[in-house]
């Protein structure tokens, strides 16, 4: 079976029956009274030829509802995100799937002073190989580090991708800078996979030319990918969750209705990610009980259209270190949002913000996902579990069920056993030298970079890789984006990798 295919029995609605009608009701009037602004004149075109009202001059274009549930009613309910491996394809659905991702970071971060800098290539080769050992992780997720020293801007992305692929077959989703997107679908092409690409609309309301050409460019070519606005209240906004609410649904419906038009059955997904506000800083403030509401009932809209979403605010803190904080920000939104029945979550190894991630927050992490999941298979009632006729047989106290065989087959099958947490007594504890979750955590890291059985690319494939990654070097060489003195450096790097 797929990875990522979940039995629910229930969801956590935050909104009312009535106040998710009304944000439907105002999201619609959104786009029929305002529209939306796109910038590119073919789309504009095409958008007239559905009955849409459009004005070239102001590249605005008004959408009535049917135009926006045609749209919704082309979506696939259900499709699968093919992986270089076939054994870990996922699958996608609208509150029947979960799939937990890698949470992005900009750098890695020094565990003893927590300072950030971009990570060595050694070490974002081995964030893969800890991605591949982690069963618990469906997936790497977009980036999670921007590329490695020594690697122009320009390639950062491709050459983490080509780790991705080098160091794991699971599934791909991966963001993009420039026009690199063109070369990581055409790698993940060549190995026979589906890569899963973010484009991002600008709230309020608009389509740039850059997104539209991505967008265009992936239902051409069949490529999965995710609408994600990310909209700050009181910035891009309004300050209420309702008016953002309603708006970023907007935006996400009238991306859909687009794609849906250019490509009626293109695999598209909603992606929520609402911030909040840092008003003393001017910052977004991540890990924040209004964005985890807010995209509560982000998900449950799209659990109404029937539309798998990702949405990405548990992967963050406000933490600096792995600690406390780092623990109780992250971990609450993934609970949260994984009950609402979020389709795809962000949350593995990202700490500040969307700046910092490291592979032993990722290993942590992997004990709490292992939680939640048991907690969203829920409580299975039926004769065997009710255990009626044991509960008779045994009787009144001083009796045990301890050595009963029902005991022996349901008592591990219940629970949720942790590889990290210490469950020993405080004695037991102080005899083994006071061992931190960090120390624990590098130890676990050592241990799957040791005894994880390391993936490789058949020959064919690695040829495959190094012919789009040599085409996308001389693509960017040509356009002047690596200068000789980066390219230098470059090679330097792509020597001491000897791949």
């Amino acid at each position: 079976m797929p990875r990522g295919r979940i039995k629910r029995d229930t969801y956590l609605n935050v909104l009312s029956e009535k106040k998710e009608n009304r944000i439907h009701e105002a999201s619609l009037e959104i786009l029929e009274k305002t529209g939306v602004m796109v910038q590119d004149e073919e789309t504009l075109s095409r958008l007239e030829g559905e009955g849409c009202s459009v004005d070239y001059k102001t590249q605005t274009a008004k959408m009535d509802e049917s135009f926006i549930m045609k749209g919704l009613k082309r979506h696939p309910k259900e499709f699968l995100l093919r992986a270089v491996d076939p054994d870990q394809d996922c699958c996608l659905t609208s509150g029947n799937s979960l799939l937990v991702t890698t949470s992005p970071g900009m750098s890695t971060v020094d565990l003893d002073t927590w300072e950030p800098r971009l990570p060595l290539p050694g070490e974002y080769y081995e964030y893969m190989r800890v991605i591949h050992g982690l069963e618990e992780i469906d997936l790497p997720g977009s980036f999670p580090w921007v590329g490695f020293q020594g690697v122009p801007e320009c390639m950062r992305l491709i050459e983490g991708f080509a780790a991705k692929v080098r160091c794991s077959g699971k599934a791909l989703w991966e963001g993009s800078t420039m026009d690199n997107y063109k070369f990581m679908v055409s790698m993940a092409g060549k190995l026979g996979a589906d890569v899963w690409m973010n484009t991002n609309p600008t709230s309020p309301l608009t389509f740039s030319k850059d997104t539209m050409e991505q967008m265009k460019y992936f239902c051409e070519n069949d490529v999965v990918f995710t609408l994600t606005s990310g909209p700050i209240p009181g910035v891009s906004s309004p300050a209420t969750l309702a008016g953002t609410l309603a708006l970023n649904n907007a935006d996400i419906l009238a991306g859909n209705a687009i794609a849906q038009m250019y490509a009626p059955g293109c695999r598209c997904m909603a992606g929520g990610m609402i911030l909040t506000l840092n008003m003393h800083t001017g910052a977004p403030l991540f890990a924040n009980a209004a964005s985890y509401l807010s995209e509560a009932a982000f998900v449950q809209m799209w659990r109404r259209y029937r539309i798998p979403c990702v949405t990405n605010s548990p992967g963050w803190s406000n933490a600096k270190s792995i600690d406390y904080q780092a623990a109780y920000e992250t971990s609450t939104g993934f609970l949260m949002l994984a009950l609402a029945g979020a389709s795809v979550i962000p949350y593995a190894g990202g700490l500040t913000a969307e700046l910092t991630a490291h592979p032993v927050k990722a290993v942590i992490d992997a004990d709490v996902v292992r939680m939640v999941r048991r907690i969203l298979e829920g409580i299975a009632v039926e004769n065997e579990t009710l255990a009626v006729s044991l509960i008779d047989e045994i009787g009144f106290a001083p009796a045990s069920y301890l050595a009963e065989e029902h005991t022996v087959d349901w008592y591990k099958r219940e629970r949720c056993d942790l590889e990290l947490a210490d469950t020993d007594t405080i004695s037991g504890w102080l005899e083994k030298g006071k061992p931190t979750l960090i120390e624990k955590g590098k130890e676990k890291m050592k241990q799957q970079l040791l005894g994880t059985l390391a993936y490789r690319l058949r020959p064919g494939q690695e040829n495959a890789v190094k012919e789009v990654l040599e085409e996308a070097r001389a693509y960017y060489r040509e356009k002047g984006a690596i200068q000789p003195e980066e390219w230098k450096a470059y090679k330097r790097v792509l020597d001491a990798l000897e791949l």
